[in-house]
């Protein structure tokens, strides 16, 4: 990603990850935080 470039990152093992919520995960901050804890990335 050119953005990560611009800010100097050389690793080329680094990840970047985009997150979009739709319907009740984007509404309900609890179904997000529940659905998060349940795929342990919370």
């Amino acid at each position: 990603h050119l953005c990560t470039q611009m800010r100097g990152v050389r690793d080329s093992e680094t990840h970047t990850r985009t997150t979009t919520w739709r319907g009740g995960y984007e509404e309900l901050p609890e179904l997000r935080q529940e659905f998060l804890r349940s795929i342990g990335s919370d």
